[in-house]
């Protein structure tokens, strides 16, 4: 039987002032806690007040316990001391080309943290954590911080709420990630390219045992950047590399990572430098990891290639998917499939907000005229991923407005025509360069075809502000980049694109034939020099010099 206690029976930080209302009152600033004021509430609810000292006496233990255990807490796995400190080892000599390993170190807030006994001994050169490491003005450095003392670090992970714990991890500085283009050709692919060699995945390896190793590596990619998340980057993960973790910036987890991957060590990875002959022997570059993510993706969604025997089914049996691997594992750059008999797929591409087409029936009904098929009219944002992807692969001749939905040129089928519409002062000379690098790229596993088409009036074309000013031109990229994001509608020519059409109906036959193919693309820097010769033609053009700016700027 409880007997009832006094209030000097109960723990110093606290006293019962009158007992007849049972009132817990605050002796030490900042006690109770919200915790003890809740369960106080309980109490004289559903405590026998004869036995409600010993409850406070027990709830005020278990309270100093866990506070003391959360505030003085040391992460799980992590040992930095004078016999475990931080180690790195780089790779190249300049900022663009530069890649550091470094091993035992804290991901907080963006911010690598390396204990080094000497901070002086141990300086860590500059490096990149973006993926992209040209033109100059998308390239961001990582914070490195060197810390000798080994409580500091305990110190910083106090601040924050959980610390977790990943073997492999890559530090990453998104480039536009509410753009599916640049986020699959910019920051994923890149990224993953680093996270294949690190893993020593290698381009023979078949896609299960690439998903298995992946798995098993327990990898983190941790996001440097300020770009607010969006739902796009996050399906896009989570959908194509599901093995993989993506941490956004984050005030409440600190990461501890044994090993984590800063920079992009070759110059291909930037795609205008991915020349088949200057490719880095042994490390999985990036039209190899473009080559993988093609395969992975068509392996999740039971997509099997003509000709590609390597890749089964997601729906297969269990069964086939543990019989014995072969003695030698297929390559990434499978054969090409067999040549395209009968009528090409034709799919439009209809945007719904910026640089809708304004005469999109007159254009259709182009297409049809041309090609003899009625094209596939479809807006992109009605289409989850994995339908985007089949409709993709479903397609021959692929039409549409210069932007996002570009992404999807990865699942084309081989020998496939690209056509893309750029509104007027937004040139071909400046902004297809990235397409025609990545076609040069990926030549060895899918050979496709490009031929951008320029509207060369600004009549019939709006930006969000209004109509756009007659006969204007762009003479700067800040200009171009302006009238692209915020054109409204585009009115295509359709006389011009009819021709146009005829020429990529020619060439698009001509490429399914026996031993038949697009032109090849030349090599990055004979493309450059052809656009900036066009780019000279057009400023000598009559009327150029004089005539009015589409967008003068801020």
């Amino acid at each position: 039987m409880c007997s009832p206690f006094s209030s000097s029976t109960l723990p110093p930080l606290y006293r019962l002032d009158r007992m007849d209302q049972d009132e817990l009152v605050e002796v030490v600033p900042g006690w109770p806690p919200p915790q003890t004021k809740r369960w106080t509430s309980l109490m004289t609810k559903f405590v026998p007040k004869c036995c409600r000292g010993r409850v406070y006496w027990a709830v005020t233990v278990v309270l100093i316990v866990w506070y003391s255990l959360r505030f003085t807490r040391k992460p799980p796995l992590l040992a930095m001391s004078r016999s475990n400190p931080s180690t790195f080892a780089c790779q190249g000599y300049s900022l663009d080309t530069r890649r550091c390993i470094f091993q035992n170190v804290v991901v907080q807030r963006g911010v690598i943290y390396y204990y080094a006994e000497d901070p002086l001994v141990a300086t860590v050169p500059p490096m990149l954590c973006s993926m992209v490491n040209m033109p100059e003005i998308y390239a961001a450095p990582c914070d490195v911080r060197v810390i000798s003392d080994p409580t500091a670090i305990a110190t910083i992970l106090a601040q924050t709420n959980k610390t977790e714990n990943f073997n492999l991890g890559l530090a990453l500085h998104r480039l536009n990630p509410g753009n599916a283009y640049h986020l699959l050709f910019e920051d994923m692919i890149p990224a993953m390219a680093m996270i294949y060699n690190a893993s020593h995945i290698t381009s023979n390896d078949p896609v299960p045992a690439i998903l298995h190793t992946l798995k098993q590596q327990d990898v983190g990619i941790f996001l440097t950047d300020h770009h607010a998340g969006t739902l796009m980057d996050r399906i896009f993960w989570k959908e194509f590399y599901p093995e993989v973790t993506v941490l956004p910036l984050s005030n409440n987890v600190s990461y501890h990572v044994k090993t984590l991957v800063v920079g992009t060590r070759t110059n291909c990875v930037h795609w205008n430098h991915c020349k088949v002959t200057n490719r880095t022997r042994g490390i999985f570059d990036p039209p190899e990891a473009a080559a993988a993510l093609r395969k992975v993706v068509f392996h999740r969604y039971g997509i099997v290639e003509e000709g590609d025997d390597t890749a089964a089914p997601a729906s297969a049996p269990a069964a086939a998917a543990a019989a014995p691997a072969p003695a030698a594992a297929p390559a990434v750059f499978t054969p090409t499939p067999p040549r395209r008999v009968g009528p090409p797929r034709v799919t439009l591409i209809r945007r719904s907000t910026t640089r809708r087409i304004r005469n999109l029936e007159e254009v259709r009904s182009t297409i049809e005229s041309v090609m003899g098929v009625s094209p596939h009219v479809v807006d992109m944002s009605d289409l989850g991923i994995k339908d985007q992807v089949l409709l993709a692969h479903n397609t021959d001749i692929f039409i549409l407005v210069h932007g996002g939905a570009m992404a999807n040129l990865l699942w084309l089928p081989p020998r496939a025509l690209i056509i893309d519409i750029y509104p007027h002062g937004f040139l071909i000379s400046y902004h297809s360069s990235i397409i025609h690098w990545i076609r040069k790229a990926l030549e060895p596993v899918i050979e496709l075809g490009h031929m951008p088409f320029q509207i060369e009036t600004a009549e019939g074309q709006e930006l969000l502000t209004g109509p756009m000013v007659p006969g204007c031109v762009c003479r700067s990229i800040p200009c171009q980049i302006h009238v692209f994001g915020t054109s409204a509608l585009i009115n295509v020519d359709v006389a011009r694109f009819k021709e146009h059409l005829k020429e990529g109906f020619r060439a698009w036959k001509g490429a399914q034939r026996e031993r038949g193919s697009y032109e090849k693309p030349v090599t990055p820097d004979e493309f450059e020099r052809s656009q900036e010769e066009i780019e000279r033609r057009r400023a000598a053009a009559p009327g150029y010099s004089s005539a009015p700016l589409c967008w003068e700027g801020p």
